[in-house]
């Protein structure tokens, strides 16, 4: 606090779906309900925008996560979650 950021959330939105994308809290600051807010006012823009869902992934290990994801009202979907990786070439992308 006092100036220093204690936590962020990044959300997208698009044909009205939402995606939580990132949600990351200083670890001196867990567990005093940042994460709670942050998540709060991600579905506050995510509703603004029109987004009747939203969904997000994280860690199948990480308990802390899940029981904020739960709490709020989101459930396993029944497909996994592949994670890809590109290299990037200097300025020669396509």
């Amino acid at each position: 606090m006092g100036g220093r950021a204690t936590g962020f959330v990044l959300a997208g939105a698009t044909a009205g779906s939402g995606f939580v994308q990132r949600l990351a809290v200083d670890p001196a600051h867990r567990r005093e309900g940042t994460a709670a807010r942050l998540l709060g006012q991600a579905h506050r823009w995510l509703s603004l925008r029109g987004c009747s869902t939203s969904v997000v992934n994280t860690e199948t290990t990480n308990g802390a996560a899940l029981g904020l994801y739960r709490a709020f009202g989101y459930v396993p979907l029944p497909y996994g979650l592949r994670v890809l990786e590109r290299p990037h070439y200097g300025g020669n992308d396509l």
